[in-house]
């Protein structure tokens, strides 16, 4: 009940404010061939999540008629990825995704992280504001089309991870996943297309380093997780006791 005089009107302004529903995103963090995928389909299994893969790559995965979802469709005529975009672009009041891949491939560049983690230069240019805020609207649009409070993201790349963080609305919760180097390297050579050693050693290291210093400075320790390499089954379920549902 509100209380008597000048009181109620503020009371009254508060009730009829726009109340702004958090999304909840569990992101996957660290360097490729980690294991990620595994984990991030695993999670997405529970009954409050929705795993919606590498999130980033979905502009270029929808403009390109190679790439497939998992359900067998083609990415543009699954059925789940055609709600998700007519819903961002609800959202956004954008027509396609063609002006958010433009700024993917712009703004998702390596010699764009030092000035992102160091200075004020990238988050706080024009394209990378209108870069994050359609990045929050697809994380909330995933949200809605699966009617799940959680997102599960595993993109690993760290520009990306500091454009959902300028989202006031997107809640983010991180797992930064590290393998032994040894065995990404391994992987990675017996991948379809292989890197040299040293290569691939020194792309672990600053991916790794990088998602050290943005979970440390834009997500914070007490929402990140950083959990041994273990077998799936221990690692699956330290993940899931660190964030219940």
């Amino acid at each position: 009940m509100c209380p008597e005089g000048g009181a109620r009107d503020g009371c009254h302004e508060r009730a009829n404010s726009p109340v702004v529903v958090m999304v909840s995103v569990l992101y996957v963090a660290g360097s490729g061939r980690s294991g990620s995928t595994v984990l991030d389909t695993l999670i997405g299994s529970h009954g409050q999540a929705t795993t919606a893969g590498e999130l980033y790559k979905l502009p270029r995965q929808w403009a390109d008629p190679r790439f497939h979802c998992a359900c067998g469709h083609l990415v543009r005529t699954c059925p789940f990825w055609m709600a998700v975009v007519d819903r961002w672009c609800a959202l956004t009041g954008e027509t396609g995704l063609e002006r958010y891949e433009a700024l993917r491939r712009e703004i998702m560049q390596w010699r764009q992280l030092p000035p992102a983690l160091f200075t004020r230069k990238v988050w706080r240019d024009a394209r990378f504001t209108t870069y994050a805020r359609l990045s929050g609207a697809m994380v909330r649009a995933v949200s809605e089309v699966a009617e799940r409070p959680w997102v599960v993201d595993s993109s690993k790349v760290s520009l990306y991870l500091i454009a959902l963080c300028q989202n006031a609305d997107v809640d983010i919760k991180t797992v930064h996943l590290v393998r032994d180097v040894r065995g990404v390297c391994w992987s990675r050579l017996k991948s379809r297309f292989p890197n040299p050693v040293s290569r691939t050693a020194a792309f672990w290291l600053v991916a790794n380093v990088a998602t050290e210093l943005v979970t440390r400075r834009w997500v914070g320790r007490q929402s990140t997780l950083l959990p041994s390499y273990k077998p799936a089954s221990t690692l699956i379920w330290s993940t899931i006791r660190q964030y219940p549902a």
